[in-house]
């Protein structure tokens, strides 16, 4: 009972670490974060989070690995119940708009990145995305085949919509600040799954249909 108890525990612990981790490693950057801040976000000691995880690039790689691998699981568990190509590019369109909703943070962390040209980024991530794209890549090669789709670089498709839900996402502020001129022309949703979701990958289908719809 009492070990039960105290393995529930530390996995709170470490969730409240890893959250609080992205919050920080999104403001500051990896260089910038600081551990003892990182602590005091999560409610914890330092002690705790070297405990629980180990350094600060475990901690780093333990933060960005568990929503991108968890984005990878999602993806191929909910691929295998959907027969159609077409449904399948859409719902991984759909799973990164969720995971992007539920981890808000988690985009800036990710163009922070992309900018500094990726030199942090964990091998772990670089293995959720390579997996990420091979998924995707048999969904076109499945859509090809059925004669469906039309031949795309599956990584250059991966960048359009991780691209067009990461940056819809974190440019909410800026949106907020151009809708105040010009709100007939910018779609005011804070949301990216739901409507905005279903009109990216509506957008994307068309861009790789044999026969777009309207």
């Amino acid at each position: 009972m009492g070990g039960s108890r105290d393995k529930g525990k530390g996995q709170t612990t470490i969730r409240h670490i890893l959250q609080a981790a992205v919050d920080v490693f999104s403001e500051s950057g990896f260089e910038g974060a600081r551990m003892d801040v990182i602590a005091s976000h999560a409610g914890v000691n330092k002690a705790s989070i070297y405990y629980h995880i180990g350094d600060k690039m475990a901690l780093y790689t333990a933060a960005m690995h568990r929503i991108s691998g968890q984005t990878y699981k999602n993806i191929a568990v909910r691929a295998r119940g959907l027969a159609s190509p077409e449904k399948r590019l859409a719902m991984l369109v759909h799973t990164f708009a969720e995971t992007v909703d539920a981890n808000p943070r988690m985009g800036p962390m990710m163009l922070r990145e992309v900018a500094g040209g990726g030199q942090r980024l964990p091998g772990e991530v670089i293995e959720d995305i390579a997996g990420i794209v091979g998924l995707l890549a048999q969904i076109l090669e499945d859509g090809y085949k059925a004669g469906v789709f039309r031949r795309v670089p599956p990584f250059m498709l991966y960048m359009m919509i991780i691209g067009s839900v990461v940056l819809y996402k974190t440019s909410s502020p800026v949106r907020r600040r151009v809708a105040g001129e010009y709100g007939a022309l910018v779609d005011g949703q804070e949301a990216v799954s739901g409507t905005v979701a279903q009109e990216i990958a509506r957008l994307i289908l068309n861009a790789v249909s044999i026969h777009p719809r309207a």
